[in-house]
Formats: structure tokens, sequence, C-alpha cells
């Protein structure tokens, strides 16, 4: 065989075969899952439908669009919670699919061909009505869900007016595929209620490390005095409980950077954490007297300052297992060094000092490189 160097051809990244979208598409596709689950639970209604039609039922998402027109032509439903009369979702199969679930669910077989341009009929579509409300009722995570209309999709689709987002679906019955999409107001989709946050959900995160700073104080201050703060100051937070630098001991409150309540924890003398589980407000209200005369200038805002001492860290799974009593022993040593933190931003790292008998902040550092003028 001849010797000498070898050649490859080097080819470019097909980034054309990757299926493609847009920004504002993921935001749409984000917005109406979070829209759809107040309505029902996604994940479990492929298995009620399966259930009900004696049938392997799998749904897979295809796409979000928005879309100012009507939905398409197909056999559709229109549901909505019974304690909501306002909030609709129209449901849209095409007629192949709607015969072939009102045949299994009554047991019998379906035809082999459809004609796609006839309309079904009514009995039809409220057959595909019924079997769509007793799956998703069994599917349901909140109240029950009611018919609100059966029939073509083209004139259901006018109940939720022009501007509406689209979810496309492949709904596979045994070996048969089918098209199916949801079609929701764009406006019903942005009043949707925050995903929900629980200690499944932290557990989900697995070995995910998660690090959760350690408040000693809390104090209401002027922006302008923060922002005077030089290296070689001192901030006296006020409101110290935990004894003099060095013996730290007392009440702390774990809490992530940007938020206003935490958990109450007692931090030891050997550096451990024992969680009291309480929650605790961070955040600090002035009466209305004071809070107008602050306004008077920017430099006046009112704004709290956290002295964080320390960090507690554990993986995702190991804070939802977490309990009233556990311990956390720590990593790394208390308050070396510590850090003052506006609104989740750090603006300052500095050393615990006592002055006239009170602990305070010696400033080392600052955040926007302000140093020592």
């Amino acid at each position: 065989m001849p010797s000498g160097p070898r050649t490859e051809r080097v080819q470019p990244y097909p980034w054309h075969a990757l299926a493609s979208t847009t920004r504002a598409d993921a935001r749409a596709a984000h917005r109406l899952r979070r829209a759809a689950r107040d309505l029902v639970r996604v994940t479990e209604l492929a298995g009620a439908l399966a259930q009900l039609l004696s049938a392997r039922v799998d749904i897979l998402l295809r796409g979000v669009t928005a879309s100012s027109g009507a939905v398409g032509g197909g056999v559709g439903v229109l549901l909505g919670p019974a304690d909501r009369p306002a909030e609709l979702a129209l449901v849209e199969i095409e007629p192949a699919l709607a015969t072939a679930l009102c045949a299994r669910a009554l047991r019998r077989k379906a035809p082999a061909i459809v004609d796609g341009a006839r309309d079904p009929g009514e009995h039809v579509a409220g057959g595909v009505a019924a079997i769509l409300v007793a799956a998703a009722r069994r599917a349901h995570a909140g109240t029950p869900l009611l018919v609100r209309g059966a029939g073509a999709a083209k004139a259901l689709a006018v109940s939720l007016g022009h501007d509406v987002l689209v979810a496309s679906f492949t709904v596979l019955v045994d070996d048969d595929a089918f098209l199916a999409r949801v079609a929701l107001p764009r406006a019903q989709t942005l009043r949707a209620a925050p995903v929900s946050w629980s200690v499944a959900s932290l557990a989900l995160l697995g070995d995910t490390p998660l690090r959760l700073p350690i408040v000693a104080a809390a104090t209401l201050a002027a922006a302008s005095d923060v922002a005077s703060l030089r290296v070689g100051d001192a901030w006296l937070p006020g409101g110290w409980a935990l004894g003099a630098p060095g013996h730290l001991r007392g009440s702390v409150i774990l809490a992530a950077p940007a938020a206003d309540v935490g958990v109450r924890a007692d931090l030891g003398e050997d550096g451990q954490l024992v969680l009291v589980g309480d929650g605790v407000e961070l955040s600090m209200q002035e009466d209305q007297t004071t809070n107008e005369a602050l306004g008077q200038a920017l430099g006046d805002v009112p704004v709290v300052v956290r002295v964080e001492i320390g960090a507690a860290e554990l993986r995702a799974r190991e804070w939802a297992a977490l309990g009233k009593g556990d311990v956390l022993a720590l990593g790394t040593k208390i308050a070396e060094p510590v850090t003052l933190r506006v609104g989740g931003v750090e603006v300052a790292r500095g050393e615990l000092v006592e002055i006239d008998g009170e602990v305070g902040v010696r400033i080392l550092s600052r955040r926007d490189g302000a140093g020592n003028g």
C-alpha cells in the first residue's frame, strides 16, 4: 500500500439538518405549557387515553407557533375549567383520528379510509368531546373541565379571537399516526400562574450543587451610604446577634442572593447549622411618612444591606431530604470573608471587626472596583 500523509475531507457541520425555531416561538411554547398545566396534566393524558381506548397512545409535540387566523378544518372540541368560564382551549384533530377514537371507544373497527374533506358530523364531534373530557378528568390537576362546544374547528376558533398560540402534535394510536392541534388565546397564556416549586421539583435536580448564603444580618440603609463605602471603612449592620468575631453563634437565615424570604437556622461555634425551618422575611418596609421623605432624592432610597458570613452548599436531592432539626455541616470556614449584598448584588467584601463593643464589617474590596477614592 502506498505510504505518505493521509488527506481527510473536512465537511462543514450540517446546521441545516437541525430543527430550528425562533426566540418568539420558544417563549410562546413556554407560555402555552404553563397555561396548559392549569387545565390538564399533559404527561398523564396519553396514559388516560390508552386506558379508555385499550390501545397504545403516544402524544408527541411537534412545535408551537403564533397564529392570527383560523385554527384549521378538523373536528374541534372547546374545553374550559368549570370555575373559569372565560378560559378556553380548542382541541382540533383530523377527521381520521376523530373516527378512530370513536370506533375504539365503542370497541368497533375503524374504517380503513376516511374522507378528510367530509364533515364527520355532530355525533362524531360529540363522541370525541366525551372521550377527551373523560381522559382529561383522569389527568386533571384542578377543577373539572367542561365542554363549551363541539363541531367544526373553524367555527369554534372564533371564540378564541384572532391572536392565539397553537401547539401541533403527532398522536400515535398503536401503529397509526394522526395530527392534532391545541389552541389558546395568547392573552390567556400570559395570565397563567407561574410554575410551582416543591420539594419534589427540587429533588429532580439530583446532584446539581445549590449554594445558599448564610445571612447574619439585614439592615435598612440609604443607597448613598452604601455607594460611599470605600476600602478601610467600617459598616455597622445593627441588630447583630451572633456574638464577637471568632465566637459566632446564634440565629442566621439561609436565603438566595436576591430572595426576600429565607429559612431560619441556628449556627453553632463548631460551624454547624441546625435547620429550624421557620420562614422569615428579609425585606423591610418603612412607614408612609418616612417613605415620602426618602423619595425626595435617589441618594436616600432605602435598600436592605445583607451581611453574609458564608454559604451552605448541598446537592439538590440532599436539600430536598432535609427536615426541621437536621444538621448541615459546612465545608467552608465561617466569616472569612463576609459579603455585603444589596438586592441580590454583591457590593463589597470585608472582615468582621469589633468597634466600641459593636460588631462591624471593615471593607476590604468593592465589587465595582471603587477602592481608595
